[in-house]
């Protein structure tokens, strides 16, 4: 009955979708041994569903984006050049009075349709012009804008090789990134310096700040045109969400956003002095628990690998060369560009499992042109609250009823375990590696830890969803295997309030260590340390209260209460030295009360995490 069910909910549905359902009938049959005459059927319609492949985009941005037949004669045949005699783009021909008229600038469907000839025009020039040169000629014409972009040394030698190797989708994926990334750190100069540490906002709403504005002038249009958002051609948003599949990206878009990159002279003069305030993620954050795969282990097994994403039915058909392009990668040590290309394929497979666990409808596994995609805080949103406050004017897409505080389904497929390593290493707000690459902030030391970890996530899930549910003598895959059955969170806020109590209580024991110092000489240096201490155990109860922010509110306010007895005026009467006398009786005595409250409430905190975790864990991994 169950393989019956799921074969009746992959009837009549897009290929990616049809794939899941078919791909796990077929596994609960393998795994359960089960006898069925329609076995070999079975099989044989998972397997047909990758001929051809659908692309998960809507038609009206698909054409926007494809170059189709004939275009190229009609592009050849412009006989005036986008490409100006420094061999950067020609700025005055990419405005909105060139691409689409003259008059008044209407953002309309119309005008973006008619720009994007235009664009498309000028990416196969600039495509034509840039593998034209050798490494030489590449590196005379734009080391001097590479160098503004340096901090990341292997950029220039990645645009140039991966061009020549015909291999567009890495140097699209980090080109758009940098792309974002210089706009952003430009538009927050202009604000301020100071503004650079702040959170960066979405890329539409840059493109739409008058700081852009002033920025870019006129050229704001083609900005908009290719990168604005939902209705336009969107080219940075359906790669990095991993929609566009591989064979479907069009080596000039490529060239044309390495070209952009390298033209935004106004902007890049604005940022060439504050590199050092780019914000970045750093290697601190893994420093626990990062599994050891080298690439010397990934080579060894590649072909096992291959195989793996062969039979792995969360591999959506057509998308499978990405997923060994990006295995190759990590094998021949390239990191980053293995991660550019695998954390935007790791969305697109959590999408479908989404989508089919929750039975939304399944248009939402598209790019579509009028609502927001599903990305991974939706993904991993403990109820379908944040997808039904987006449809509750689109019910057209609600394949059934939904009410708020409907529990998200994708947990209970996944497992605890894999649950936790997927929000730990993909979608921890703190670190979402996906969008620290997306928007080019990953410092390059701290590349191998998260590439082992996001790469054994990855096998993780391929193995949880291979159809052949088979033991793997690959020592890739067997070490992943014990990799995530031993997983413990590095990140979750239980372990990390754990660790912060820990160090509390080894503190208490520190200072009552002053209690069997002999003589008085040694008092005051030793209470100076201590006293330094303070301040960071005041500062750990801070962040204690923000972790709380997580909570319900009920729990939240009995937990604000334990602190609020550690925060009392005690911790501010302690003198910054401690003076001879019997003044020093207080000492001791204001500090053994301060970390006698403290400690009972490090006591009662780890209570309440152990019988509340479980709970939590499968309502929202968030908390």
């Amino acid at each position: 009955k169950t393989v019956e069910l799921y074969i009746a909910k992959g009837h009549n549905q897009p290929d990616n979708i049809k794939s899941y359902w078919w791909g796990k009938a077929y596994h609960h049959m393998i795994k359960h041994q089960l006898d069925n005459d329609d076995f070999e059927q079975i099989y044989l319609n998972y397997r047909s569903c990758s001929e051809p492949h659908t692309i998960p985009i809507h038609p009206t941005l698909l054409h926007r984006v494809i170059f189709e037949n004939g275009e190229d004669v009609e592009l050849h045949s412009n006989a005036t050049s986008w490409i100006n005699d420094c061999g950067l783009l020609d700025w005055s021909r990419l405005t909105y009075g060139t691409l689409v008229g003259g008059g008044e600038i209407v953002f309309d469907e119309y005008s973006i349709t008619r720009a994007s000839v235009g664009i498309k025009q000028a990416a196969t020039e600039v495509h034509q012009h840039l593998i034209a040169l050798d490494s030489q000629q590449f590196r005379d014409a734009y080391s001097n804008n590479f160098e503004i972009l340096s901090t990341n040394a292997n950029l220039f030698d990645t645009f140039f090789s991966e061009m020549k190797l015909n291999q567009p989708y890495v140097v699209g994926l980090i080109a758009t990134a940098w792309i974002y990334k210089v706009l952003t750190v430009a538009v927050k100069v202009k604000r301020g310096v100071d503004t650079l540490s702040e959170k960066d906002e979405k890329f539409g709403v840059i493109i739409n700040s008058k700081e852009c504005k002033e920025l870019l002038n006129d050229n704001l249009f083609i900005f908009k045109v290719l990168f604005g958002g939902l209705k336009t051609m969107n080219l940075r948003n359906i790669t990095w969400h991993g929609f566009l599949p591989y064979d479907d990206y069009d080596p000039r878009w490529a060239s044309l956003c390495v070209m952009i990159l390298l033209s935004m002279e106004t902007v890049l003069d604005v940022i060439k002095d504050h590199k050092e305030d780019w914000e970045v993620l750093h290697e601190k954050y893994f420093d626990s628990h990062t599994i050891n795969l080298d690439s010397n282990v990934i080579c060894n097994d590649l072909s096992e690998l291959y195989n793996l994403i062969d039979n792995s039915y969360i591999v959506q058909k057509g998308y499978e060369k990405q997923w060994k392009l990006a295995y190759f990668y990590f094998s021949e040590g390239r990191i980053y560009e293995y991660l550019c290309i695998l954390a935007p394929l790791l969305e697109l497979s959590l999408r479908v499992i989404y989508i089919c666990e929750n039975e939304l409808d399944t248009s939402r596994s598209m790019a579509e042109p009028d609502i927001m995609f599903i990305t991974g805080m939706t993904i991993l949103h403990r109820t379908l609250d944040t997808e039904i406050s987006l449809l509750k004017r689109k019910r057209e897409y609600l394949s059934k009823e939904l009410r708020i505080g409907t529990l998200n389904e994708v947990y209970k497929t996944l497992g605890n375990k894999l649950s936790l390593a997927v929000y730990d290493i993909l979608y921890l707000p703190d670190i979402r590696i996906r969008d620290f690459l997306a928007h080019a902030l990953v410092e390059p030391n701290c590349l191998p830890k998260v590439g082992y970890n996001l790469l054994a996530l990855s096998l993780s899930l391929l193995q949880k969803f291979d159809i052949r549910d088979i033991k793997y003598e690959a020592e890739a895959l067997s070490r992943t295997s014990d990799w995530i059955c031993n997983y413990k969170s590095q990140f979750h806020q239980k372990y990390s309030i754990r660790n912060l109590l820990q160090e509390l209580i080894l503190w208490k024991g520190n200072i009552l260590k002053l209690e069997n110092i002999e003589g008085f000489e040694n008092v005051k240096e030793t209470s100076k340390s201590v006293l330094k201490q303070r301040d960071k155990y005041i500062q750990h109860l801070h962040n204690l209260s923000n972790y709380m922010e997580a909570l319900d509110d009920n729990l939240e306010n009995e937990l604000y209460s334990k602190l609020g007895i550690c925060r009392n005026q005690q911790l501010d009467d302690i003198p910054i030295q401690v003076p001879c006398g019997s003044k020093e009786l207080v000492f001791y005595s204001n500090v053994e009360i301060v970390l006698t409250d403290l400690i009972k409430f490090s006591q009662n905190l780890c209570a309440d995490f152990e019988c509340l975790y479980s709970m939590y864990i499968e309502r929202d991994a968030k908390t």
